[in-house]
Formats: C-alpha cells, sequence, structure tokens
C-alpha cells in the first residue's frame, strides 16, 4: 500500500456573518437599491422597537443571560441602552455600532444585525484571519506578502493586541468567549482601513484592507473545491473534504462521490474543518450512518415567561446505500451550525470516531426580519442541546481525541489532526482484520 502526502488544513469558517462580510442568509434590500447615508432619529427608533420585539417574540436562547427574572433584567436593560444610543447616535455608523452592541449583549452567534451600508463602508477585506491560542494571537491564514501562519500578532498601530481585542469585543455576537475571539478577524469592519501588525519576531506588516497595495497578494489564488477526495493510503484509507454545506449541491456532490468512488474503501476520513454549515446535511448523514441510529440534537425553544417545548427527532428515513467500513471525522472551532448538525449524531452514536478540536458551538434556525433602508436582522429561533440533554449552545461537539494544532504545525505546514486520524484508521482496520 501506498501513503501519499497530507497537506494541512485549518480554518476559522464564516458561520459569524459581520457587517463586512455579505450573507445571503442575512439580507435586506438589492444589492443595486440606493441606501440612504443618513438616518433620522424617527427611523433609527423605528428600527430599534422592530429589532427589540422580533427579538422578544422569537429569541430562544434567554438562558444565557441567566435565570428568568434575572434575563428578562438584562434583555430590558439590553433595550433601554439600544435606545439611548440609538437616539443620540451622531451618525449612521455609530446607530449600527449601538445595534451591534444589543445584538452582541444576547450573547448568540446566531442572531446577528447586517447593514448594507455598513458593509459597502468599512467591510473590505483584511486579507488574514487570526487564532487565539495560549501565547496570544496567531496567524491561521494569511493572504499578506510576508505575514505567515503561525506568526505571532503583538500589536496593531503599536497598540498591544490583546486591548485592540477588548475595545471590540462589545460588538462581537458570540455564543462563547472562545468564539467571541474566533470572530474578530471575519470582523473586517472593526479593524482600521489601514494599520501596521508587529509579530513577535519585530516585523511590522502595513495592512490596506480591500485594496490593492505592495504588501498585499493583489491576486487571490483560486481555493481549492468544496468537496474534493482523494486516496491517503491506496485502495485502503480515503479522504473525503466537505468544506460547506450550503447550496445543498455541495451534500449532493458530497453523496454523489460516496457513492460513486468510496463505497467500498475499507475507511473513509471526512474531513469538515472549517465548515461554516448550511442546510443539514440529511442524504450524507444517511449514506455515512451504517447500521447505527443516529438521533438528532434535541430542540428546546423558549421564550421569556413560557414553557419550554423540548422535542427530540430523529432523522426521517432516507432511501439509499449506507457506507459500513471505518468512518472517521475532523472538526475544529470553524465546524458551525449545519456541519455540527452533521458531526453531532455521527459522534454521539460512537459511528464515527471524531478526532481534532472542539466544534463553534451554535445552530438554531434564526428567524430574519427586513428594517428597510438597507439593514435586516434575525435572531436564533431555536435552541438545541446536546443528545444526553446538556448544553450545547456555546460548547458545541467535543471530539473524541483531541489534537492540537500548535503554531509551529501551521508554519511548517504539518497536519497533525490528519496524521493522528491517519494512525487511527490504521489501528481500526487492523482490528477488522484480526476479527
Amino acid at each position: 500500500m501506498r501513503a501519499v502526502a497530507i497537506a494541512p488544513v485549518f480554518s476559522l469558517g464564516l458561520l459569524f456573518v459581520a457587517p463586512g462580510r455579505p450573507s445571503s442568509a442575512v439580507r435586506s434590500v438589492p444589492a443595486t437599491a440606493a441606501v440612504p447615508e443618513t438616518l433620522s432619529v424617527t427611523d433609527r427608533l423605528r428600527v430599534v422597537e422592530q429589532i427589540v420585539e422580533h427579538t422578544r417574540a422569537h429569541f430562544a436562547h434567554w438562558a444565557a443571560l441567566g435565570p428568568p427574572a434575572v434575563a428578562a433584567r438584562t434583555f430590558d436593560s439590553l433595550a433601554t441602552a439600544f435606545r439611548a444610543a440609538a437616539r443620540d447616535a451622531a451618525d449612521r455608523r455609530a446607530f449600527d455600532h449601538a445595534a451591534l452592541a444589543f445584538t452582541a449583549g444576547l450573547r448568540n452567534s446566531h442572531t446577528q444585525f447586517d447593514d448594507r451600508w455598513l458593509r459597502e463602508q468599512d467591510g473590505q477585506t483584511l486579507w488574514l484571519t487570526l487564532r487565539p491560542t495560549t501565547d496570544g494571537w496567531v496567524v491561521a491564514t494569511s493572504e499578506i506578502e510576508g505575514l505567515r501562519a503561525g506568526d505571532l500578532v503583538t500589536a496593531i498601530d503599536g497598540e498591544p493586541f490583546e486591548r485592540f481585542y477588548e475595545s471590540r469585543r462589545h460588538l462581537i455576537a458570540a455564543s462563547s468567549e472562545t468564539t467571541r475571539r474566533l470572530a474578530l478577524s471575519l470582523s473586517d469592519h472593526l479593524f482600521p482601513r489601514r494599520f501596521v501588525l508587529t509579530t513577535a519576531d519585530g516585523r511590522s506588516h502595513v495592512i490596506v484592507r480591500g485594496e490593492p497595495a505592495d504588501s498585499v497578494v493583489r491576486a487571490r489564488r483560486r481555493g481549492p473545491p468544496l468537496v474534493s477526495h482523494r486516496w491517503l493510503v491506496a485502495d485502503s484509507v480515503a479522504y473525503l473534504r466537505v468544506r460547506r454545506f450550503a447550496p445543498r449541491a455541495y451534500e449532493d456532490s458530497a453523496v454523489a462521490t460516496m457513492r460513486r468512488a468510496l463505497m467500498q474503501a475499507p475507511a473513509v476520513i471526512v474531513d469538515v474543518r472549517g465548515n461554516s454549515g448550511g442546510s443539514t446535511p440529511r442524504r450524507l448523514l444517511h449514506t455515512l450512518r451504517g447500521d447505527s441510529a443516529t438521533p438528532r440534537l434535541p430542540i428546546e425553544r423558549s421564550t421569556i415567561g413560557s414553557d419550554r417545548l423540548a422535542v427530540l427527532a430523529r432523522l426521517r428515513p432516507i432511501r439509499g446505500p449506507r457506507y459500513r467500513g471505518v468512518l472517521i471525522i475532523l472538526i475544529d472551532r470553524g465546524c458551525a451550525s449545519a456541519c455540527e448538525d452533521f458531526v453531532a449524531p455521527l459522534a454521539a452514536s460512537r459511528r464515527a470516531l471524531v478526532v481534532g478540536d472542539t466544534t463553534w458551538g451554535s445552530t438554531g434556525q434564526p428567524q430574519s426580519i427586513d428594517l428597510g433602508d438597507g439593514m435586516s436582522f434575525r435572531v436564533s429561533a431555536r435552541r438545541y442541546t446536546q443528545v444526553d440533554g446538556s448544553p450545547f449552545e456555546g460548547v458545541g461537539v467535543a471530539p473524541h481525541i483531541a489534537v492540537a494544532v500548535p503554531a509551529a504545525s501551521l508554519q511548517s505546514g504539518a497536519d497533525p489532526v490528519l496524521e493522528r486520524a491517519m494512525r487511527e484508521a490504521r489501528r481500526a482496520l487492523d482490528r477488522r482484520a484480526g476479527g
């Protein structure tokens, strides 16, 4: 059997849709329609009340704010502060920041405010992603010439980078502090248009968001296909990479790849690191689940002052062949939303061995409202728990085998997660061969 080279994979994903990033899930007016530069006090307060009432009617994550009485008081305080900030906002950007602060106060990644005006004004591409570690802020991916994956960032425009984060964290919607930190570099609008990053080795990097410059790689490299496969060990261990579950054509491609090329593979490693979700991939789950039953995450829908309804849903029967070989799933913090819907049942049923890092920890059927003037708002209307009833939101799905990816691996191009999965696949095949 011939082994092939292992390429590194790391991604933060894009579940968090900041105003600086366009999204088909959060949008209001068509891109061709003009949006006003300013909003009257009357219009600002109208939008505030729409957001507050939409949240009150549909939000399912009050527990994140505390026990019911505490949550009610906290929500009222958030709404009061939002009204005051909206009334006193000096311009549209200040109003948008007030809306972002209210949204972030709800402590939920799937609850988001979007303004096309802010995207157009402040949404220029950052060209890099950052990952918080115990050593500090590390570059995860970069298209900045001279700024490499694994570099430790110490300052931005001379300010300690941790202080920069602390000054902006109140504008980032997230279900946990971990995901709030991960979402910082996905929030392009929170960074200056032009700034200097300093790394631990003393080098400085001038970055101009969204504009060609000497320090920026102008021609963005064409990325790899969203669904791909290859043999890691010929006729023994196959690798299936699924980068997204939206639109549904990507799930269709993954299912077709399994059925066409991989159903007879003794072992398959499915890599969903950085998969930010889409629609729950029921057909792929059916294809991979073998003979195991795969319960979905239990659902809780709740509002302030109401009884909570818990429903344990199961996958509807789907026709088609099932893969019964050794199955290993690779995950990381970038696996979010529908990606977690995919991983959770396979992990809970032990159908798959899950390797990597804990997932993002957020899902929940957002309910959207068009606010007019280019703005929209959505709230997460469902709260899921783990299959055993323990919290899921802000926690995520933990791997069976945790594998860290140190900065040195990012710098060298090594992929310790895939390397560990390869070892586990060989062990599982040896056990099967031995009866």
